[in-house]
């Protein structure tokens, strides 16, 4: 099951932190983020199959994964067992645990189970939490019974090194996931500081980086990458927003070579890095 952490957004704030191996339990690739509404907080995580939402009960020694104790849970009407997400196949479902004060997707009461969307309001009594998927199975958001929990990865590198400059932790462990089981040699790092560090340390043959980081702007280091004199093109896989039209024109102006958007869909991502292999080779 996985263990949901909670991230205040502080301008100014650098967060460079180890990536750990998935674990048993993990469900790849679903990565959802929830919004306290109101606050500057998010909770965000890798998706276990099932995550209850709640509030701990030290007496009874029960702790939902996705507590929400500290945020005035109790006084906003948050029950200890209050709701449960699921992720099924090419979906997430949530649904009400016989909550005091009911639970609602866009103000609607739940009545039995409901699939969630990608923008959508959970509101837990008076707790109100927006729903983001930062990582999905699919672009297709179609429910596909029998849909395997791991997408199918071709090989398509042969251990040429790869750079993975990603702020979102769990984000950056997926790409790298992925990116690994496609056949590439894998450097991943949380900041623009440290993926600066890397280039000067070795170059490496194609790089994967966030645009949007809470302490700079991914388009710089795709501008340090192309000065470099390198006597070699490097491919450069942009990840952005895709409400982020602006900061995507610089990007492409400054010499990213592909795109993706979030919500990052894990077919879409697989091709690309197949598109990475193939440019590796054309300009090698």
């Amino acid at each position: 099951m996985s263990n949901f952490h909670t991230q205040r957004l502080d301008p100014g704030r650098v967060r460079a932190e180890p990536l750990r191996d998935f674990e048993a339990g993990d469900l790849v690739p679903w990565v959802i983020e929830f919004r306290v509404v109101g606050t500057p907080y998010i909770l965000r995580s890798p998706m276990g199959r099932t995550v209850v939402i709640g509030r701990a009960d030290p007496v009874g020694g029960f702790t939902p994964e996705l507590d929400l104790t500290d945020y005035e849970g109790q006084a906003k009407g948050v029950s200890r067992r209050h709701a449960r997400i699921t992720a099924r196949d090419n979906r997430i479902m949530v649904e009400d645990l016989g909550s005091a004060n009911g639970t609602f997707v866009n103000g609607v009461r739940l009545e039995g189970e409901k699939r969630l969307f990608h923008g959508d309001m959970l509101s837990l009594g008076q707790f109100d939490l927006q729903v983001h998927f930062i990582v999905k199975p699919s672009v297709d958001d179609a429910t596909r019974i029998g849909v395997a929990d791991l997408v199918p990865v071709p090989r398509v590198a042969d251990g040429e090194t790869l750079l993975i400059v990603e702020e979102h932790l769990d984000v950056a462990r997926l790409l790298g996931f992925y990116a690994r089981q496609s056949g590439f040699a894998v450097t991943a790092v949380t900041t623009l500081e440290d993926g600066i560090a890397e280039i000067d340390r070795e170059v490496p043959q194609a790089i994967i980086t966030e645009l949007m980081f809470d302490a700079g702007d991914g388009v710089d280091l795709i501008h340090y990458v192309r000065h470099l004199p390198l006597g070699r093109h490097v491919p450069i896989l942009a990840v952005t927003n895709t409400t982020a039209g602006f900061t995507t024109g610089q990007a492409l102006q400054k010499g990213a070579d592909l795109f993706l958007g979030k919500p990052l869909a894990m077919d879409e991502l697989i091709d690309s890095l197949g598109q990475l292999a193939r440019l590796i080779h054309k300009t090698a």
